[in-house]
């Protein structure tokens, strides 16, 4: 469930908020019920809100999108956010079923045309500081990847709309490579992990990766099939003049061609360490200043979260429940604390304190579960 502020000021039977982004439209699915859904499309002029029974909804696959099930509106494109708060404002929910609205699309982008050769850069879902780079830093990495592609190819797009997606989907994508629309506009974006987690170069790294793909597709031409498993539609698009292209321009590629298909960069630990600083900032470990909080997914994984007695103390601050992140919570607290921890009811009963969480819940899994954790347990009993 979505539970950004923008969806509790909204209907409140809103359930469940999906997103949608295609060559040149995006799309989002409002639901509030298991009958009824607001759908809201942008094609690039307008945008149109229609309320009408699930079934009757138009799918992603319409639109040449994928759709996505957002935990967050912070997980969505940002028009897909400016076009959910639109939706919410409209009310469109308690009209009757099929009714719609339509607006001009407003100006979701801040263009830059002064990159080299007449590229132009439109930015879309960037602001000042993305992860951990600040605007400036990213248009200065685009600028030489750019540079690199016109003194290498002889090329560089006359527009590159780049925008940023959620951690969840691949590092780089580079849609439909090989169309041009009206506006001979390629786009590509750019996962906001790469912004969390990698230096300057990895980020390079992905942006003349998926250059290369639309120039590799306007350069030689060619009808792909899009059939398949994701593997053989992987290699498809990597073949083997794609790769002899970028190894033109990736000198890690050049070396080790193999790396031609995935992203094998490793994160930048000073990064991370810099990131897992700034969420820990404010946050208390004290019996008396929080509650864990538990929540298990659809998929079947569980997540543990330290969320703040007072209101608004702190972000809220978790993790997925596995071996390493709860041998790091354990550790939060001295052993004699353990007991005074609160543990929020969740669907397991009876367990009320993380002294609790450690004796009844683990002792439902395997050992070889938390297997460091049980041994880190074991060093704290007395010994004979």
């Amino acid at each position: 469930m979505v539970t950004n502020s923008v969806l509790r000021s909204g209907p409140p039977k809103v359930h469940v908020v999906t997103f949608s982004q295609g060559t040149n439209s995006t799309s989002i699915w409002v639901y509030e019920s298991r009958f009824h859904g607001v759908f809201v499309h942008s094609d690039g002029v307008n945008w149109t809100a229609t309320h009408d029974i699930i079934p009757r909804l138009p799918k992603a696959e319409t639109f040449g999108g994928t759709m996505y099930r957002a935990s967050s509106t912070a997980s969505m494109p940002v028009e897909a956010q400016a076009m959910l708060a639109w939706s919410i404002d409209l009310k469109l929910h308690t009209q009757p079923v099929g009714s719609t609205k339509s607006m001009p699309r407003p100006e979701m982008e801040s263009v830059v045309s002064d990159v080299i050769g007449g590229t132009s850069i439109v930015y879309a879902g960037y602001s000042k500081k993305v992860g951990e780079y600040a605007f400036a830093k990213i248009r200065e990495i685009v600028t030489k990847a750019v540079k690199l592609c016109l003194e290498t190819w002889g090329w560089a797009p006359e527009t590159i709309r780049l925008s940023v997606h959620a951690p969840t989907r691949a590092m780089g994508l580079a849609f439909m490579p090989g169309t041009l629309d009206a506006t001979k506009t390629r786009r590509v974006s750019l996962s906001r992990a790469l912004f969390q987690k990698y230096d300057a170069n990895a980020i390079h790294r992905v942006i003349v990766h998926e250059l290369c793909h639309h120039w590799r597709e306007e350069r030689w031409p060619r009808q792909m099939s899009g059939r398949g498993s994701k593997e053989r539609r992987r290699s498809e698009a990597h073949d083997t003049r794609f790769c002899e292209e970028l190894q033109r321009v990736d000198p890690i590629v050049a070396a080790s061609p193999s790396s031609c298909t995935f992203f094998e960069e490793q994160a930048d630990p000073t990064i991370a360490v810099a990131a897992a600083q700034k969420r820990e900032a404010g946050v208390v470990w004290s019996p008396d200043a929080g509650t864990i909080v538990m929540s298990r997914l659809k998929s079947g994984k569980t997540k543990w979260a330290w969320e703040p007695k007072r209101q608004g103390a702190w972000a809220r601050y978790g993790d997925w429940f596995n071996d390493d992140s709860l041998l790091a919570l354990l550790q939060r607290f001295s052993p004699a604390q353990w007991k005074d921890v609160r543990v929020a009811p969740f669907w397991r009963p009876g367990i009320e304190s993380l002294a609790d969480l450690v004796t009844k819940y683990l002792a439902a899994f395997p050992r070889t579960y938390f297997e460091e954790t049980a041994k880190y347990i074991e060093s704290l009993a007395p010994s004979a």
